[in-house]
């Protein structure tokens, strides 16, 4: 892998788990807690979203690489927003409702994007994810079988 993809890897992993920080520790139980997860997590979140969005422009069809796009930019806008908000959360009750709104619509965004690699993740057969697994790349796949039944991709004249 590339280091790119390397670190696109790792900051989904990393996202996963500090996204439910915010989620899970409200503001009026465990308020510090809360926000080092909100300055922890939204900021490496939209990190995510945007290299991803870079990553699989290309690879994607052309309507789910736009929705792709848009949900990153939607992502930043709920982040920049719900800064912008949290700055005013101790002057104004209402700024705390507002920069909560945005917790939530930056969470639900991100969360729509790690689901929409349902769809190209679908069209992968169990053989080309045993080959991975096996260290063996795709080119490797045409010379080799799996199971009796399982078909066998020939990308040899490629």
């Amino acid at each position: 892998m590339f280091p790119c993809e390397q670190l696109s890897v790792f900051l989904m992993f990393r996202n996963s788990y500090t996204l439910l920080f915010p989620l899970l520790q409200q503001v009026d139980n465990a308020k510090v807690l809360h926000y080092i997860g909100v300055v922890i997590a939204f900021p490496t979140s939209t990190l995510f979203v945007g290299l991803q969005t870079a990553l699989t422009y290309r690879l994607a069809r052309y309507i789910m690489a736009h929705l792709r796009l848009c949900m990153a930019l939607l992502a930043f806008v709920a982040l920049v927003l719900n800064g912008v908000f949290f700055c005013g959360t101790l002057e104004s009750f209402t700024l705390q409702h507002a920069s909560a709104i945005f917790e939530w619509v930056f969470c639900v965004t991100v969360m729509l994007f790690y689901g929409t690699f349902a769809f190209e993740f679908a069209g992968i057969s169990r053989v080309s994810m045993v080959m991975v697994s096996m260290g063996g790349g795709l080119r490797d796949i045409g010379t080799q079988t799996i199971g009796d039944n399982e078909p066998t991709i020939d990308l040899s004249n490629q």
